[in-house]
């Protein structure tokens, strides 16, 4: 398939050809392939600007930020590369791979061990199958101002982030995409959604690593400000997190939606369905301590 398509567009071709019912891995790493550039900086962004939104419930972000203790503010890039490294590998190779499978136990299992200091009820983690059910969607037409994603996308994310929630225990997951939708905005609109000083503290540490990660220092403020101006306004306004000027929102925005119709719509496919885990594991400044086997040696006095 990738070899004899090379240079033209036929991943959109290929997501119509399949059915999300039986084909939703592959639609998912097609989306994932199509939409995201093979740039570390740019996954980076991504993961800041969905993380920030886990800061929105105050007792999710406490057990997180644990009282300005946590991994995050020691060791926030090696945790963003671990986690993003786990998120990709199921996206790569599928939940039902044995691998994506070790990897999801794994993930159950340190968050079962955070939980016996720092318990998060069910409806964080419900929030957070929301969340990357439908991030790529709201990325699209509520910061790009560009069209969502298609039906059977839309189906492959749902199947696809219901069974990697399942898997690690979230039970009471919405069935279908506008039930989703209404649960993320009915949540971040709602009581569990809320400033707390945690949650502020958290968010802005997500944010200036992203920055500092990226950007020498007299240019940090522009990384921060990015990363703010790809967040949805009412998480930050939430968060206490002052907005960037407005102006500079709007052409970021702008640009990004002509970088998005690009990407659909004038650049060639890639000739090969990229891998992004291995975005994380070739980059020359990977914090992965061993990639294969992603935060094997992390202690819980780490956690």
């Amino acid at each position: 398939m990738a070899t004899s398509k090379r240079n033209v567009k036929w991943i959109r071709a290929e997501i119509e050809r399949l059915d999300p019912e039986t084909d939703s891995e592959q639609i998912v790493r097609l989306t994932s392939c199509q939409l995201l550039p093979k740039s570390l900086l740019v996954v980076h962004l991504f993961y800041t600007v969905g993380f920030i939104r886990f800061a929105g419930p105050p007792v999710s972000a406490e057990s997180v930020d644990r009282n300005g203790t946590g991994m995050l503010y020691d060791h926030g890039i090696r945790r963003a590369d671990e986690t993003m490294f786990h998120l990709f590998s199921w996206v790569d190779d599928g939940v039902s791979n044995p691998t994506s499978m070790k990897s999801l136990d794994y993930v159950r299992n340190w968050h079962s061990g955070v939980a016996r200091d720092w318990p998060m009820p069910m409806h964080t983690f419900q929030h957070s199958a929301a969340v990357f059910t439908l991030i790529y969607d709201r990325l699209l037409r509520h910061i790009a101002g560009s069209p969502g994603l298609n039906e059977n996308e839309r189906r492959a994310q749902l199947i696809h982030w219901r069974s990697v929630s399942e898997r690690l225990g979230v039970t009471d997951i919405p069935h279908t995409w506008q039930e989703m939708e209404q649960l993320l905005e009915t949540y971040e609109h709602g009581t569990e959604f809320a400033y707390s000083p945690p949650g502020q503290r958290l968010a802005n540490a997500l944010v200036d690593q992203f920055a500092t990660r990226w950007f020498p220092k007299p240019l940090r403020w522009f990384g921060r400000w990015l990363a703010l101006a790809f967040s949805e306004e009412h998480v930050i306004d939430t968060l206490g997190i002052p907005r960037p000027p407005t102006a500079f929102s709007y052409t970021v925005r702008r640009l990004a939606r002509v970088a998005v119709f690009a990407k659909r719509h004038l650049l060639p496919d890639p000739r090969e369905v990229l891998r992004l885990s291995d975005i994380i594991t070739a980059h020359k400044d990977s914090a992965l301590v061993n990639p294969s086997i992603p935060a094997s040696g992390t202690t819980r006095s780490e956690r």
